[in-house]
């Protein structure tokens, strides 16, 4: 087993005045004032079990520090687990797992408890990047297949809700604005709601020599409470993308 520990610091002062978070009446700013240390840790393994290998994940990091006028206080954890029959045709590998970034459920005690994504991206999770990793939980059930050589065929299914209702919907490609009105993040509202979406996702990559591979993806969202009271005419989406990547 692998086992790992981090410490990261963010620190913010752009000249921003947008402010993203669940508060009922922020102070006026204009510019980011954050500053929040994480410490946190994973744990890696694999084991040959039967007639094939069980992995198992383990992550979770704690956020401490200053969120404008208000302490920073919260967490992120995920754990995974899988189990791959390797000596039989295509090498079915089965996983679940679960995360969860935690929510403010109380906005008015001086803290703020949303877990903050310090880095943009969350596309390794949801192909179609809907919601973010702040105020989230995400059960998950996924089948990896080899059904030739060169060839991986994925499939998964994502059950995501909000971790606390009082809270908000994050979305949004991440803090990369230095200046102006936009912070990077969005946040809509979740009309006391906390079930947000139910999601399949089939990817399949092919190498197609050793420079070359093509990635196709689909993805389709079925929109549950939380979307409806933001979008009441249309809750569902698909996303399709085709991708031919070069390596030297």
């Amino acid at each position: 087993m692998e086992v790992a520990g981090f410490y990261y610091n963010y620190q913010d002062d752009r000249s921003v005045n947008q402010r993203v978070d669940n508060q009922p009446a922020p102070k006026p700013s204009d510019h980011v004032d954050i500053d929040i240390d994480m410490v946190g840790g994973h744990a890696v393994g694999i084991y040959p079990i039967g007639p094939g290998q069980m992995d198992v994940l383990f992550w979770g990091g704690h956020q401490f520090g200053d969120w404008y006028e208000l302490d920073q206080r919260a967490f992120a954890f995920t754990g995974e687990a899988g189990y791959q029959f390797t000596e039989v045709y295509a090498k079915p590998w089965f996983r679940a797992g679960y995360y969860v970034g935690s929510g403010d459920g109380d906005p008015t005690d001086g803290d703020h408890e949303t877990f903050f994504q310090m880095a943009p991206g969350t596309r390794k999770y949801n192909l179609l990047p809907y919601c973010d990793l702040m105020n989230t939980e995400d059960i998950f059930v996924q089948l990896i297949t080899y059904p030739v050589k060169n060839l991986i065929v994925r499939a998964d299914y994502h059950l995501l809700r909000l971790n606390e209702e009082d809270d908000l919907w994050y979305m949004g490609s991440g803090p990369t604005q230095e200046s102006g009105d936009v912070f990077g993040y969005l946040g809509r509202p979740t009309h006391g709601n906390d079930d947000l979406s139910q999601e399949f996702d089939l990817l399949v990559n092919y190498k197609l020599n050793s420079h070359f591979t093509l990635l196709g993806s689909y993805s389709h969202i079925f929109g549950d409470d939380v979307v409806e009271g933001v979008y009441t005419e249309d809750n569902d989406a698909d996303y399709l993308a085709v991708a031919l990547s070069f390596e030297f």
